[in-house]
């Protein structure tokens, strides 16, 4: 169970200590009198304090923009990446010198190349589909890619 979503921040340029811990002991002096026997219960009443004691403060940082993902990512190419990337860390973590390293390096290689060829080929699939949807939507994707 999550206590509280791990995305709230706040604008740390304009706190001031002195403030956030006056906040804090209000918000601590309610909490105490309120702390129930189970641990789960206790942890939340903390995670709300802490929070009004925040927002008592500081205000909200906004969220950054999220990374909007490329048009011809697919789980495919997740899969393929994280092996690649774990074929990466497996040849940087291996011995210098050894046999094994010579193997690890080798696969690290296969790994990129697999990689590529599923970017190429999830590149050229979803052209042609983009290609055959412009006909029917010409402000679909197309367009917004361009």
């Amino acid at each position: 169970m999550s206590i509280a979503p791990a995305a709230m921040r706040w604008a740390k340029r304009k706190l001031r200590k002195e403030d956030l811990m006056s906040a804090w002991n209000s918000q601590w002096t309610q909490t105490t009198s309120s702390l129930e026997h189970n641990a789960e219960d206790a942890a939340i009443s903390l995670r709300r304090a802490a929070t009004a004691a925040c927002d008592a403060v500081a205000k909200r940082s906004k969220q950054p923009p999220q990374h909007k993902p490329q048009f011809w990512w697919s789980e495919e190419v997740a899969e393929v990446r994280k092996a690649s990337q774990r074929a990466c860390r497996l040849f940087q973590r291996a011995p210098l010198g050894s046999e094994l390293r010579e193997s690890k390096i080798i696969q690290w290689k296969e790994a990129c190349s697999s990689l590529k060829k599923a970017i190429r080929s999830s590149k050229e699939a979803e052209w042609r589909q983009i290609i055959a949807e412009l006909d029917r939507d010409p402000w679909g994707l197309a367009y917004k890619i361009v």
